[in-house]
């Protein structure tokens, strides 16, 4: 086949040029992919996700444990702000009612207006734990810990006998209590009938709970959290003057 072409060179004249050459796709080339290429990238992916997935859980794992140590010790951190900014006679007091829970609650009378009133410890709430417990004015109430995660026994928190990262901090023994009562100067200390003197009393009728703080010599305060998948762990401590730290590595 023969195609035409006019320049001013040759004007009125035809000059025949060869044919060009097309490249037309043959029905090979239009058929897309072959199954053996399918099933070749599917068996790659199925691969890639094979070692994948466990490393996203176990990411998704360590950040559970870490998410509830951080909520634990801002939750401790709220509790002291309260005790300095309310300028409390009485106390903040946090505590641990079950292994997966945390809350605190105001031990002065916030509602001087309303029956109840108490100036004491051992009136409060009309000496009923449980009501000053339930009490929306006193309390916020308690906060759940992600699923999964649980406060344990401190030891549980050792590596090697030492709390990671803390510059070699120990636990000498099993748990020792299981709540803290922060001061009107921030200060925190364990509530416990031998600390009656310094700390101020057992608040009255309270229920008995599973100790899960331990509290040294010292009057440091060691709280553990541990992933129950896992059994990863990371601590909480919070020093005689209240200031609270915990595990980042």
């Amino acid at each position: 086949m023969c195609s035409f072409t006019m320049s001013p060179e040759t004007s009125g004249q035809r000059r025949c040029l060869p044919p060009m050459d097309v490249d037309c796709p043959s029905p090979r080339d239009s058929a897309g992919f072959s199954m053996t290429e399918l099933i070749t990238v599917v068996a790659i992916i199925g691969i890639m996700l094979a070692f994948a997935i466990p490393q996203i859980a176990s990411y998704m794992r360590t950040n559970d444990v870490r998410a509830a140590t951080q909520q634990v010790a801002q939750q401790l951190t709220q509790a002291r702000a309260k005790a300095i900014g309310m300028n409390v006679n009485l106390g903040v007091l946090w505590l641990v009612p079950t292994a997966s829970s945390s809350g605190f609650v105001v031990e002065d009378d916030l509602q001087p207006a309303t029956a109840p009133n108490w100036s004491t410890i051992s009136q409060e709430e009309g000496a009923s734990w449980s009501n000053l417990l339930a009490d929306p004015v006193q309390t916020t109430g308690f906060t759940s810990l992600r699923t999964n995660i649980q406060l344990v026994n401190p030891q549980s928190c050792l590596q090697g006998g030492t709390l990671p990262g803390s510059g070699g901090a120990t636990i000498g023994s099993a748990a020792t209590d299981w709540g803290l009562r922060f001061s009107r100067l921030g200060s925190a200390c364990a509530v416990r009938t031998a600390n009656a003197a310094t700390c101020g009393a057992v608040p009255p009728n309270v229920t008995t709970y599973t100790n899960l703080i331990y509290v040294d010599a010292t009057g440091t305060a060691t709280i553990c959290l541990q992933n129950r998948l896992n059994n990863l762990t990371r601590w909480i401590r919070v020093d005689p003057g209240g200031r609270v730290t915990s595990q980042t590595s």
